[in-house]
């Protein structure tokens, strides 16, 4: 189903500085302060590139394309003569002190439309981001960061073939900024890679992360075959992945709580008098937060719990009273699987229902904003920079591999899927 295959890969040459100072986060989480911190550590930072700052006088995209060209004409980023796929371990602690690793590669994949049930998306996208991330593809002609997609694969068959460069000398080893460990080896080995390629040609993709990216590669590759008038094997026919198995590798997928604002003050009394119909609401020390956010995470999947706090008063802990108050707040066709997920109850029935919020275009107007850190949540609504924060449990992974097997989106950054993969550690050129 999924058509795999090794590309030439774009690396930056040691020339450049230390590789821990030229790769960043995906540009969607990397906050103003760090655009601007990531502008000066390096001038040949990959931000410069893939989230460059407005300046006068030059196109911001423009100017991402000639960076791209001169960077790799002066040998600061270097194409790999040999095809190749590119082995990624991430080894990590949790906030508990679990290590964990997860190990996956890096390789071209053919990009299909959502129909075809070879690619599956998961997460609704919007249109801004996809506006922007349109932009610097048609500048750069490049893949400046992976999507990220998961596969299943109990036998661990591609998972043995990656595991063969793991004894020879990788091309970066670099802590992030997630204090997380990356180590990035390229895989040659013809034999290797073919049975990488057999063995992925059975499988379906579910998008993890980077809906964004692979929603504008596919746009990108429709208006390049109007130019070159088929499709073939050119390069845009293609999109970069980082490849996960999910039956073996130890996947995280931690929790994305929403923050509030831009609603009529004072609205906590009228919202908890309206979500009364639908819940059973208990108070609780808003001290103990952090703990009950914990507590949360390991409800049973049948209970929709979600905690809410406003700028004073306590934490409130809003209990969904019955799976049938949804039937009318969703469209009929929606399954159980996505209409029960407690990101849809938040959206669904607590922003447009109860609260009234257009979510377009309060995300657009940063009204909603997400943050997986319940102590930043917490500042941010005592220092007044938002009205209240919603806090929600995890989605599971089998959630996410149902909703999307039956092709269905859930709201935005319904999923954290961690550690994040760094931008610039690969690049590929899709021309």
């Amino acid at each position: 189903m999924a058509e795999v295959k090794p590309f030439r890969g774009i690396v930056y040459d040691s020339a450049a500085g230390d590789i821990a100072d030229l790769i960043t986060p995906p540009y969607d989480v990397i906050s103003p302060d760090q655009q601007r911190a990531y502008h000066e550590v390096n001038p040949y930072n990959i931000v410069h590139i893939d989230f460059g700052l407005a300046t006068e006088g030059e196109d911001k995209y423009e100017r991402a394309g000639r960076l791209l060209d001169e960077w790799i004409e002066s040998g600061v980023l270097v194409r790999r003569q040999e095809p190749s796929l590119y082995v990624l371990e991430q080894v990590y602690e949790l906030e508990d002190g679990t290590r964990k690793e997860r190990t996956g590669f890096i390789g071209a994949v053919r990009l299909e439309g959502f129909g075809a049930g070879k690619v599956l998306p998961h997460e609704r996208t919007l249109s801004k981001p996809r506006a922007d991330r349109s932009q610097l593809l048609r500048a750069t002609r490049a893949n400046l960061s992976q999507v990220f997609a998961l596969f299943g694969d109990p036998t661990g068959t591609v998972d043995k073939a990656l595991a063969t460069v793991k004894d020879a000398e990788p091309l970066f080893e670099v802590v992030d900024y997630q204090s997380v460990t990356n180590r990035l080896w390229q895989l040659t080995d013809p034999e290797q890679i073919d049975v990488i390629v057999r063995a992925m040609a059975d499988k379906a993709l579910f998008i993890a992360d980077g809906h964004h990216r692979y929603e504008t590669s596919l746009a990108y590759r429709d208006e390049m075959r109007k130019v070159s008038g088929d499709a073939g094997e050119a390069a845009h026919e293609y999109v970069m992945m980082m490849l996960v198995n999910m039956d073996v590798q130890q996947m995280t997928i931690l929790p994305t709580h929403r923050l509030v604002r831009g609603l009529p003050e004072p609205f906590v009394d009228e919202f908890l008098a309206k979500a009364e119909q639908f819940f059973e609401i208990e108070e609780a020390d808003r001290v103990a937060t952090p703990q009950v956010v914990r507590e949360l995470q390991h409800l049973p999947a049948e209970c929709h719990e979600l905690a809410f706090l406003a700028d004073e008063g306590p934490l409130r802990l809003l209990t969904l009273k019955h799976p049938d108050v949804m039937d009318a707040v969703v469209p009929a066709e929606q399954s159980d699987a996505l209409r029960l997920l407690d990101v849809t109850v938040l959206h669904s029935l607590i922003f447009d229902h109860i609260l009234r919020i257009d979510s377009e275009i309060a995300l657009l107007r940063t009204d909603i904003a997400f943050e997986k850190s319940v102590a930043e949540c917490m500042r941010l609504v005592d220092e007044g920079v938002y009205q209240g924060a919603f806090f929600l449990r995890a989605t599971q992974i089998e959630q996410m591999r149902e909703i999307a097997a039956r092709e269905e989106r859930m709201p935005q950054k319904s999923t954290f899927f961690y550690p994040k993969l760094p931008t610039g550690l690969v690049l590929n050129r899709v021309e």
